[in-house]
């Protein structure tokens, strides 16, 4: 998968779970162009605490190539393994880059 600056290895194809399209490259590899892939679980244990990893193929922002999520979840995609998802109020906080209201921005 080409995406960005990125030149990762991946499994996968049209019509599968991990979809993805390619176009050949002038290299001799194909360039991922398209494709639909985002998994997420979620696992609640007997004291009903949660917790959820997920991973989408594209990153969180996929029609921005100067963004720093344009490409950020593709080498774990690639790899086939799946980031933490910060789930209650205290880990979304952890991890935000920035807070704000509606109207504030």
């Amino acid at each position: 998968m080409v995406r960005g600056d990125k030149n990762l290895p991946l499994g996968g194809g049209p019509d599968t779970l991990r979809a993805i399209y390619g176009r050949p490259h002038e290299n001799g590899t194909l360039a991922g162009v398209a494709g639909d892939c985002f998994f997420q679980f979620v696992e609640w244990d007997r004291d009903g605490k949660l917790q959820a990893w997920a991973i989408n193929q594209f990153g969180s922002n996929p029609g921005n190539p100067d963004s720093p999520h344009h490409t950020d979840q593709a080498p774990l995609f690639a790899e086939e393994k799946l980031r933490k998802v910060p789930f209650s109020r205290d880990e979304v906080l952890a991890n935000a880059k920035q807070t704000y209201r509606p109207g504030e921005r």
